[in-house]
């Protein structure tokens, strides 16, 4: 029964975000004589960032590398002639072109570098929620003690709520794993969680609740 719903749903979806998109994607075509479903940029360039951005790393700027983003002075050459392309081009269909380059050079890393850029992914987790704060803007951003103490928070929720209602809330974690799972080979900022956000601070305001639920029982259990 669950699973026919869940099917039925997803068919709803799917066919809503066609519906969507294909105005747009028929536009592209028209315009440019390719098949583009939305817009193109940034995928490859991030790609490519996360190949050697590592949670612990010092931002440099935009379009700035770090001597560890290379293997040799040649290729950081290429890099940087290609980097000037992609700006040049950020606001035309030829940024297609370094896009597919960036994501050529990323997959490269990929494969030479394995381990390393692996490490490099992981080690950026904490940053998509938060934590090792690098700014990246002339404006500071939220302490990542506010996403500690929602976690924290959220964690009764899961831990004390009934089975009816933990089934309504696990959607809410599945996305939190998606959303980090997504990231983990891009360039990562602290505002790509902001989607979230919201449903983590709801599920910190139930596990709070469940909280105080509990000590005013207790309370109520020794005064009576």
């Amino acid at each position: 029964h669950y699973l026919k719903k869940a099917i039925i749903k997803s068919i709803i979806l799917s066919i809503s975000l066609v519906a969507i998109i294909s105005p747009w994607t028929i536009r592209n075509y028209v315009v440019f004589d390719e098949f583009i479903p939305v817009s193109i940029g940034g995928v490859g360039y991030s790609l490519f960032i996360g190949t050697y951005e590592a949670g612990w790393s010092e931002w440099l700027g935009w379009r700035k590398y770090p001597d560890s983003a290379f293997d040799s002075k040649e290729e950081r050459k290429i890099v940087e002639s290609l980097t000037d392309e992609y700006a040049a081009k950020s606001n035309s269909i030829g940024i297609k072109e370094a896009e597919n380059q960036f994501i050529n050079l990323a997959l490269t890393k990929i494969k030479t570098n394995t381990w390393p850029v692996f490490k490099n992914w992981f080690s950026k987790i904490p940053r998509l929620w938060y934590q090792d704060y690098v700014q990246f803007y002339v404006y500071p951003e939220a302490s990542g003690l506010w996403f500690i103490a929602y976690f924290i928070l959220a964690i009764p929720a899961f831990v004390f709520c009934s089975k009816k209602r933990l089934k309504l809330m696990l959607p809410i974690l599945l996305l939190f794993l998606y959303l980090t799972i997504i990231y983990l080979p891009l360039h990562v900022e602290p505002r790509y969680g902001v989607a979230l956000m919201p449903s983590i601070i709801a599920l910190s305001g139930i596990g709070l609740w469940i909280l105080g639920y509990k000590v005013y029982k207790k309370l109520i259990k020794q005064l009576f």
